[in-house]
């Protein structure tokens, strides 16, 4: 199964990359498997897990959410700002 994995911000600062399509072997597969495979042992990364906006297929997702062959999923960390 393939899954395009976009991230954006400062998770993609800490990935190094903004985008990748990913193979899976295991089916079901669920959000929270992506997660896994993209933030694993990496402590830059792991920082993320518990924090991320996640989407799929451009609507909000939750980790259980299942996935198909040819999903994307969208890893968004927590933005702020505002006015001084």
């Amino acid at each position: 199964m393939k899954i395009t994995v976009l991230a954006f911000a400062s998770l993609a600062e800490a990935w190094g990359r903004k985008a990748a399509v990913m193979s899976f072997e295991k089916n079901p597969l669920t959000v929270a498997d992506v997660l896994e495979a993209v933030c694993g042992d990496r402590s830059e990364l792991a920082r993320y897990r518990a924090i991320l906006l996640l989407s799929r297929n451009g609507e909000f997702a939750k980790p259980d959410t299942p996935l198909q062959d040819g999903d994307e999923v969208a890893m968004f960390p927590p933005v702020s700002g505002g006015i001084n």
